[in-house]
């Protein structure tokens, strides 16, 4: 068996998608970009054989969801009365 470039493109151009449609954490996302890195190695042949590209996009998407993924869901949270709009000074 053999994946093309191309279709870890659309794979990840896809779980990119989803991940727009979604309000998730991130999760789709992380994937959607390591299917798109995997496309450009598969695309200047260093990527290798099938088994090898699933095993760099299941390794490299564990590794993205561990150091980007945990520092942004441990970013504190922006209090929600300093998001609004100030009121009118106005009578």
């Amino acid at each position: 068996m053999t994946i093309a470039w191309w279709h870890w493109l659309a794979l990840g151009l896809v779980l990119i998608a989803l991940e727009m449609r979604t309000h998730g954490g991130f999760y789709i996302l992380v994937f959607g970009v390591t299917a798109i890195f995997i496309s450009g190695l598969s695309l200047l042949e260093f990527a290798g054989p099938a088994w090898v590209q699933v095993l760099l996009f299941g390794s490299i998407s564990v590794v993205s969801l561990m150091v980007f993924r945990d520092p942004h869901k441990r970013r504190p949270k922006r209090d929600a009365a300093a998001l609004t709009p100030p009121q009118d000074i106005w009578p």
